[in-house]
């Protein structure tokens, strides 16, 4: 099977995945809004030397998102991990607020094992990437649960990205909790919201479109939102 043909029926396997009619806004917005953004070359040879999953098209976004969108103030950050996404907003000269448990304990306290070692490990990797790249200054960590940082939480921020837990109801919780500490006019990132992998997080987007947001920009798994 040549590649072109390949590529149809991943794709096709993905959108048969969907739960119709109730995606079908999402799917349409995302296709229309797709971008195909780079990052800086230097940049991304930062971002691509960093553990994890985000692709070069999502971090192109992201770093169009932190360059262009013309609200000045930090992003707020909702999973961190080895710190792909950390080092897009630190690297296009946001201050960004690292927020993650680094623990195998999870919103509702069930405990799971780390796939990819200790999670008191990837905080280390995340320090010392940090370090590397030179932007300490830039970023501060925040470790624990999302949603027990948000109770006490009183910074506003521009930037709201959302890649903690996947979990429909964590994703709704977050969301509920964290956009309020959206500026006005704020951009809204949600990681993993098409594909089949993560229908909670699906599920939640879509509820999005139900609520006043549409989405402005899209890069593989990745959408941008704003209010209006």
């Amino acid at each position: 099977m040549n590649t072109a043909w390949r590529h149809v029926r991943d794709h096709w396997k993905t959108y048969r995945r969907y739960h119709y009619p109730r995606d079908a806004r999402l799917i349409v917005s995302g296709l229309r809004q797709r971008r195909n953004l780079r990052c800086p070359e230097e940049v991304w040879r930062i971002v691509d030397s960093v553990d994890g999953f985000l692709k070069t098209t999502e971090a192109g976004l992201m770093y169009w998102a932190a360059t262009h969108w013309p609200l000045a103030g930090p992003a707020i950050e909702l999973g961190s991990y080895c710190g792909r996404s950390t080092m897009v907003f630190a690297l296009a000269g946001r201050e960004v607020h690292a927020i993650d448990a680094w623990s195998d304990v999870t919103q509702d306290g069930v405990t799971h094992s780390a796939a990819h070692g200790s999670m008191s490990i990837i905080l280390d990797r995340l320090q010392a990437n940090i370090r590397r790249a030179g932007v300490e200054a830039l970023i501060t960590i925040h470790r624990g649960l999302t949603q027990e940082i948000g109770q006490h939480w009183k910074t506003k921020a521009p930037i709201l990205f959302i890649d903690a837990s996947h979990r429909y109801q964590d994703v709704k919780d977050d969301l509920a909790l964290w956009t309020k500490f959206l500026s006005g006019g704020g951009m809204l990132l949600i990681q993993d919201i098409f594909g089949h992998y993560f229908p909670g997080v699906t599920a939640a987007a879509v509820e999005l479109l139900q609520n006043n947001w549409r989405v402005i920009g899209t890069a593989a798994s990745l959408a941008d939102f704003v209010r209006g």
